[in-house]
């Protein structure tokens, strides 16, 4: 019963063990995508601050060292959006990827269209819908990296509880074990001293003629057939010292 119940306990350490492994490996992410989309919707917002200077400086100069400089981090931006578009993300990620492409889309076509007329001497500022539009996309920007960086902490967080879970079913596991073993350790040191009290004193009381001492038998191992011989050696010894045909023992 003991052993059994020992067992049961191990085993199911052992399933346990197996489930929170398999919990904290679908938790993790071995790829590294959550870091990467973190990365990258940093890279997102530098480049839209970048943007936002270069457009301004666009504006008051028109030269073209500015505009190439403004043209590299559109393009930088575009694409580190449809890289960050094109992964696994979750719900809240995705959804800010489509609410920054939809800005910048709106941005680059208006952008376009005011690169596409002169720029007048006089004109020394971005005009103020584009301003709005790069506000905007600034904003969507640090909310998409927001929500990244919390995808990543989260996740993070699930697999530290589901690691201080197993802990606690370790620890559980370990002191109910320890306290069954002990409980089984005593029974089973009583189911052995018990009858070898028995047997020596039965064994004593033999030697001192009482031939009418027997040992239990009900048990079922080595002891219980101990016990048989021992009342078989009895029953011959009143036996025989009935018949007289051998002086009682112990005189």
């Amino acid at each position: 019963m003991g052993f059994g119940i020992l067992l049961a306990m191990l085993l199911l350490l052992v399933a346990g063990q197996v489930i929170v492994v398999r919990r904290m490996r679908a938790l993790s992410d071995p790829t590294g995508e959550g870091l990467h989309s973190a990365l990258t919707s940093l890279l997102l917002l530098r480049e839209c601050i970048h943007i936002q200077r270069n457009a301004e400086l666009l504006f008051a100069r028109a030269e073209d060292e500015v505009r190439a400089d403004f043209e590299l981090h559109c393009d930088s931006f575009a694409r580190a959006l449809q890289e960050l578009a094109g992964g696994p993300r979750s719900e809240a990620e995705r959804r800010e990827i489509e609410r920054l492409d939809q800005f910048w889309n709106q941005f680059t076509r208006e952008m376009a269209m005011e690169l596409a007329e002169p720029v007048s001497p006089r004109r020394e500022a971005i005009p103020q819908a584009l301003s709005e539009q790069l506000d905007r996309l600034e904003t969507q920007a640090r909310t998409l990296y927001g929500t990244s960086t919390s995808a990543v902490t989260a996740r993070y967080e699930q697999i530290q509880n589901a690691s201080r879970q197993w802990e606690q079913f370790s620890r559980i596991m370990a002191l109910s074990a320890v306290t069954l073993g002990a409980f089984v350790a005593i029974l089973i040191i009583r189911s052995v001293s018990v009858p070898l009290s028995s047997l020596a004193e039965g064994t004593r009381a033999l030697a001192e003629g009482k031939s009418f001492i027997r040992l239990d038998t009900s048990r079922k191992d080595e002891l219980a057939q101990i016990a048989k011989d021992f009342n078989i050696l009895a029953d011959r010894l009143k036996s025989e010292s009935k018949e007289g045909s051998l002086p009682s023992v112990g005189r």
